[in-house]
C-alpha cells in the first residue's frame, strides 16, 4: 500500500474519485469506501465475482418482482372467474326452476369439450360447404365453420328420459349378442364424429352411443332446447326421405344446410334471454347446431330413399309395416326393432351419411354451438342476403 504525497499527488491529478478504479500492472487501485486517501490494491479476479454477485442479485430481484406479479394477475384471474361461474350457476338455477332446463356457457375451463366441439365444426370436405339442394340462403362463399360459443344444455327431464331409453337399448343388445349377432362389430360404425368427440365425451357401453349433429334455424331453436327432438315433428322442415324419425348427421357440411342466420342481439328475443347476457355477449352473424348424443344401438343401413326402401345388407324392407318404425332384426326371435338406420352413400345420396332414430328417448341434446361462416378466415356477415 502506497500513502507517500507524491503517489496521493499523481492520483488526484488524474481525476481519481469515490468508486472509480485506476489500472496500473495489472493492478486496481480504488479509494477506500470511508473516503479517506487511503489507497487499496484489488484482486481483479475478486472485483468480477463482485460484478458478477451483483448483477445476480438483481436479476433475482427482478425476477421475483415478475413473479409476484404473475402470481398477482393469476390470482385476479381466477377471482373473475370463480365470480363468473357463480354467475352461471345462478341464471343455471333461475332457469332450471323458470324452464325446467338451463343453457350453460362453455368457459375457458372447460378447455377439453371446447376442443371437441371445434372438432366437431371440421367437415371433410370443405369445397362442398353452401353448396347442396338443401341450403335455402347464401351469405357468399365460405370455406369454413369457426366456434364462436357454446353451451352446455341441462334439461334434466330430458336426460332421465334417454337414460332410461339408453338401458332399453343396452338390455335389447345384451339379447341380439345372445342370439348369435355380432354387436361388437356393426355395420356402418363407428360415425366420423368418433375421432373428433374422443377427448370431450364418454360413451356408455354397450349401445352404440354417438355423437351426432343436428342443425335448425333460430326461430325453432327454443324449442328443441326446451321439448327435445322428437320424430313426431319430422319433416316438418327438412322432408322424411328415410322415414318420420330424428334426422342427425355426422358431417357438419350436412347440417350447415339447414341452418338459419342469427345476425344480432335482440334484448326482446326469447332465445336470446336465455343465451346471451352479461357472461356470453352476441358475436353476430352466427348460425347454430345441436350436438346430439344418439343411442345407435343395432342399425338398419339403406342405399335407398322412401317406403320402399330394402336394407343393403340383406334385401329386406326396412318399413314394413310404417314410416314411423323400423324393420326387425332379421333371424331373431322373439322379435328385436332395429334401433337407428343409416342412409348409405349410393344412387340417393351423393355427398352425406344420414342417421335416422324413431324414438326420441335414444337422443339427448349434449351441446349447442353457435358458429361463423368464414372465407379465408373472414367471418361472413348475414346482415344481408344475396341471393
Amino acid at each position: 500500500m502506497h500513502d507517500g504525497d507524491a503517489f496521493k499527488e499523481a492520483l488526484r491529478s488524474l481525476g481519481f474519485k469515490k468508486a472509480e478504479v485506476f489500472a496500473r500492472h495489472g493492478l486496481l487501485l480504488e479509494r477506500h469506501e470511508s473516503g479517506s486517501d487511503l489507497i487499496k490494491l484489488i484482486d481483479p479476479g475478486r472485483a468480477a465475482e463482485k460484478a458478477a454477485a451483483e448483477k445476480a442479485a438483481a436479476e433475482k430481484a427482478a425476477a421475483e418482482r415478475a413473479a409476484a406479479e404473475k402470481a398477482a394477475e393469476e390470482k385476479a384471474a381466477e377471482e373473475k372467474a370463480a365470480a363468473v361461474k357463480v354467475r352461471v350457476e345462478e341464471k343455471a338455477r333461475r332457469a332450471l326452476e323458470e324452464d325446467g332446463f338451463a343453457l350453460r356457457p362453455m368457459l375457458v375451463s372447460d378447455a377439453s369439450v371446447l376442443r371437441s366441439l371445434e372438432a366437431l365444426l371440421q367437415t371433410e370436405y370443405p369445397e362442398w360447404l353452401g353448396k347442396g339442394k338443401d341450403v335455402s340462403k347464401k351469405y357468399g362463399p365460405y370455406d369454413s365453420l369457426k366456434l364462436a360459443c357454446a353451451w352446455k344444455v341441462d334439461h334434466p327431464r330430458n336426460l332421465d328420459k334417454y337414460t332410461a331409453g339408453v338401458k332399453r337399448v343396452q338390455e335389447e343388445m345384451d339379447l341380439l349378442k345372445k342370439k348369435g349377432k355380432d354387436v361388437d362389430k356393426v355395420p356402418g360404425l363407428p360415425v366420423r364424429t368418433a375421432r373428433a368427440a374422443a377427448e370431450g365425451f364418454t360413451m356408455k357401453a354397450g349401445a352404440n352411443e354417438a355423437i351426432l349433429l343436428h342443425g335448425t334455424s333460430p326461430d325453432r331453436l327454443l324449442e328443441l332446447l326446451s321439448t327435445g327432438l322428437n320424430e313426431r315433428y319430422s319433416g316438418t322442415n327438412a322432408g322424411t326421405a328415410f322415414g318420420d324419425g330424428v334426422y342427425l348427421a355426422e358431417d357438419v357440411g350436412k347440417t350447415d344446410q339447414y341452418v338459419g342466420a342469427d345476425s344480432a342481439y335482440d334484448p326482446s328475443n326469447e332465445l336470446h334471454k336465455r343465451l346471451y347476457g352479461r357472461t356470453v355477449r352476441h358475436p353476430g352473424d352466427v348460425f347454430y347446431v345441436l350436438v346430439v348424443r344418439a343411442a345407435l344401438g343395432y342399425p338398419v343401413r339403406t342405399q335407398q330413399v322412401g317406403q320402399m326402401a330394402t336394407s343393403m345388407d340383406n334385401l329386406t324392407p326396412i318399413f314394413p309395416i310404417g314410416y314411423r318404425e323400423l324393420s326387425e332384426v332379421h333371424g331373431v326371435t322373439p322379435p328385436i326393432v332395429h334401433h337407428s338406420l343409416i342412409a348409405e352413400l349410393g344412387p340417393a345420396i351423393a355427398r352425406y351419411r344420414e342417421f335416422v332414430l324413431f324414438h326420441s328417448e335414444y337422443v339427448h341434446i349434449d351441446y349447442l354451438i353457435a358458429y361463423h361462416r368464414c372465407n379465408g378466415g373472414q367471418k361472413l356477415s348475414t346482415a344481408t342476403h344475396n341471393p
